[in-house]
This record gives C-alpha cells, structure tokens and sequence, in this order.
C-alpha cells in the first residue's frame, strides 16, 4: 500500500478545489420553458409552489400543468407587465425568483418566518427557466 505523502495530499485536495470552483462558475445548464404538456414533474410542482407563494394562488401542487396553473402564471405575468402566454420562459422565471426573494426581504424585515420561500429558492430556483 502506498502512502500519500503530505505535498501530494495538498496537491490532490488543491485539484479537488479547483475542479470545484470551476464547476461552480461554469454557466448553469439551460432550463426547458415550462408550461402545458411539460414533462418535467419537479418544475411544474416549483411553478405551482411559486405561485401559490407570491400570489396565493391555491393551486394543487401535483406537478400538471393544468388549465388552474396555465391561469396562475397568466395572472402572474400580468402583474408583472410579462408578455402574457402562461408559459414560465426565462423572463417569466427570473420575475418569480425576484418576487420571491422579495417576500424573503420583506418577511424578514417584519420579522416573520420566511422558511417556506427560503426552502423554494434552495430546491426550485434551479429548476425554472432564469433569463
């Protein structure tokens, strides 16, 4: 059996670091609009949680992007002067991550409990499309 020494550890360790800030500042792979007919479960359940987040939407999470979501993400839009389709694009994503971060900002500042939004952003924000 062979012994690392120390010089080797470090620079094993070191290479293990650096593959790992290079991943972390590689662009994030690309996300799928996310809208009727979409596949993508885990999305569709992130759409859903989001808008009942921001806009009390009272939809069922079940990850179909039904014709209750398709009105959601409409309303959505057009509060947020979108292009209204009913579709979560990049433009529409990035909006829904900034009105949750929001209500993060602002929850906080009252001093409530934000843990709902906080553990949206740490398990969806990478799952919607994000212009």
């Amino acid at each position: 059996m062979l012994k690392m020494t120390r010089t080797r550890r470090l620079v094993a360790t070191g290479g293990v670091a650096a593959a790992a800030v290079m991943l972390a500042a590689a662009p994030a792979l690309a996300v799928a609009n996310i809208g009727p007919g979409s596949t993508d479960v885990a999305g569709v359940k992130c759409v859903q949680r989001s808008m009942n987040l921001v806009d009390a939407a009272g939809l069922t999470v079940d990850g179909q992007y039904g014709q209750h979501t398709f009105d959601a993400v409409m309303t959505f839009q057009s509060g947020h002067n979108l292009s209204v389709d009913g579709v979560v694009g990049p433009n529409t994503g990035h909006a829904i991550i900034a009105a949750v971060n929001a209500d993060i900002n602002r929850i906080h500042h009252m001093g409530g409990d934000a843990s709902a939004y906080t553990t949206w952003i740490s398990q969806c924000s990478n799952r919607i499309p994000n212009g």
